[in-house]
């Protein structure tokens, strides 16, 4: 029975360790795709932007 209860014991703080390990890169992860998103509505906000501007130069030259 002891050594059950080790093995339980070895066992289990193994599990807690790997949570521990995998937690802070599911996190990195999220915030890296986050950080690619927010930077993609960026540059299509710039594009968007840029492209009402030209649009307005050449309604304004008609």
């Amino acid at each position: 029975m002891n050594n059950a209860r080790l093995t339980w014991k070895e066992l289990s703080q193994v599990k807690d360790s790997q949570r521990r390990r995998v937690k802070p890169e599911s996190i990195n992860r999220s915030i890296s795709v986050t950080e690619q998103e927010m930077a993609h509505a960026e540059f299509n906000l710039q594009v968007a932007s840029q492209e009402l501007q030209g649009t307005d130069k050449n309604y304004h030259c008609k």
